[in-house]
């Protein structure tokens, strides 16, 4: 039964990203004199390759700033055993629900290597390493968006963004005053937790007290989170989108790697078309060129995360 289960529950997510992208193609033109492939055609090379060469920077930092929460846990991979995992979990996220997939991946693959290297009893520490990766990414996300909104302060359009993005500092906080109010109250009633539970305080308060671990690896969030709007902004002028204010991809972009990130749909097609197509129209882009421009950083994100594969086909086991 829960085979069944999980195979309609899967079957339902692939309908609804197939769905969204049927949508979103719907709504743009393919081969009039704006179409999709007249555009591809006529993209600037000038502004695309060198800034499709940075895609490949991308991965090379995040795998940076993973092996640097992997040291704070005693957990000492060499830089090229954690960029193979990294460049797995991209490889996974292609084909998986959202684009978190291939964090389960990278987990799996982490924790059998601690198995195998008799160091099971860091399972749990790895686990959070893979949480707080993605944690830094959010927060610098959050901080991008931010700087987004405040710039575009005039921006009467944009009421709602504000909102969501001021919503998503409010839960933030909430959730780590929540953390914290939970743990001084079973220290204070002397509450009896599984061995999970404490081992699952342990790493996150070895991050909490290595500060400088943790504003490194947001550094280094800003640095990834600001080369793909970066990247995301050359590809708009590749193809011919010119005029749109920095500020909206700052609001944009973020907003659409969040969404994208949801397990509602695979390797998050059909959710962040639509999102580019939807976001970009508010402000006057063709819904054509709105999703050329997610289509064309989607296929070269792909195209260089393909090769991750390779680290699987080769693998000893």
């Amino acid at each position: 039964m829960k085979i069944w289960k999980k195979i309609i529950v899967s079957s339902l997510r692939i309908t609804l990203s197939a769905g969204l992208l049927w949508f979103a193609l719907s709504r743009i033109d393919f081969y009039g004199k704006t179409g999709f492939f007249t555009i591809i055609k006529r993209i600037n090379l000038p502004w695309f390759i060198p800034f499709f060469t940075l895609l490949g920077f991308v991965i090379l930092v995040v795998a940076w700033r993973w092996r640097g929460l992997l040291a704070a846990q005693e957990i000492r991979l060499s830089y090229g055993q954690v960029f193979r995992l990294t460049y797995l979990g991209h490889f996974f996220n292609l084909f998986m629900l959202g684009t978190l997939g291939g964090d389960l991946i990278k987990a799996v693959f982490l924790t059998a290597s601690l198995k195998k290297n008799n160091q099971p009893d860091l399972k749990t520490k790895a686990i959070i390493s893979i949480v707080f990766d993605r944690f830094t990414g959010m927060v610098s996300l959050g901080i991008l968006s931010l700087g987004g909104i405040i710039a575009s302060y005039h921006e009467q359009k944009l009421i709602w963004f504000r909102i969501m993005i001021i919503g998503f500092w409010v839960i933030l906080f909430a959730v780590y005053l929540s953390y914290r109010l939970m743990k001084k109250l079973t220290v204070k009633l002397h509450l009896p937790f599984p061995d999970f539970f404490n081992e699952l305080s342990e790493a996150i308060n070895t991050y909490h007290d290595k500060k400088k671990v943790i504003l490194k690896a947001v550094g280094l969030s800003l640095i990834i989170q600001l080369g793909v709007i970066v990247i995301n902004i050359a590809f708009a002028r590749s193809i011919g989108i010119e005029g749109v204010p920095w500020y909206y991809y700052f609001i944009f972009v973020p907003l659409v790697s969040f969404l994208t990130a949801l397990p509602i749909s695979v390797g998050g097609w059909g959710v962040g078309e639509v999102s580019y197509g939807y976001f970009f129209a508010l402000i006057g882009v063709d819904p054509t060129y709105a999703i050329t421009l997610s289509i064309l950083f989607r296929l070269s994100f792909t195209l260089w995360n393909l090769p991750g594969g390779l680290f699987l086909l080769f693998s000893k086991k």
